[in-house]
């Protein structure tokens, strides 16, 4: 440590600090970097206080090709927000009318919804099984069948403290995707 306070060079090498001079940020970082590794190993070189005394040069670079995705990955996200802005800009200019028409029916809905005594959802899918019993009423019960089933085996292997494998349609195992 005491070679770079003292103004020299030992740890840094020919030229390695040379690229830094115009910035004075990165070449004072450059110089605690040294200073730290040269008390904890006085064998260090300049050239591995350079990448941040991990001396691993493909480490240093995959975590710099990370970042390096990172922030392009955070660039494009608010390009797209930004890109969302516009559009939807740009379709209020374009039709004022259909826009506000839109929002305010989207504002009941939610509204009516958060109010609404029963779930819509639900009663959307009520009808549908309603239907499909209406269609083909052997099939149905026997789904209705195996669901209660697979429930049952379920409750029983959390009350006895172990996973139920459970079989699904036609005997398979819940296993297969």
């Amino acid at each position: 440590g005491t070679s770079v306070m003292n103004g020299g060079t030992d740890a840094l090498g020919d030229g390695e600090i040379s690229g830094l001079q115009d910035r004075p940020m990165a070449q004072a970082e450059y110089v605690g970097r040294v200073e730290k590794l040269e008390a904890l190993d006085p064998q260090a070189t300049g050239e591995d206080a350079f990448l941040g005394g991990a001396g691993d040069p493909e480490g240093e670079l995959a975590r710099a090709d990370q970042l390096s995705f990172n922030q392009r990955d955070q660039f494009h996200a608010r390009v797209d927000a930004a890109d969302e802005v516009h559009d939807g800009a740009a379709a209020a200019y374009a039709d004022p009318v259909g826009t506000a028409t839109e929002t305010v029916g989207e504002a009941a809905t939610s509204e009516a919804m958060s109010r609404a005594p029963v779930n819509p959802g639900q009663v959307e899918a009520d009808v549908n099984v309603a239907k499909d019993v209406i269609a083909n009423p052997t099939v149905a019960a026997q789904s209705r069948v195996e669901v209660e089933a697979e429930a049952e085996v379920r409750e029983a292997a959390r009350v006895g403290g172990t996973e139920g494998t459970g079989t699904g349609r036609n005997g398979s195992s819940g296993s297969d995707t």
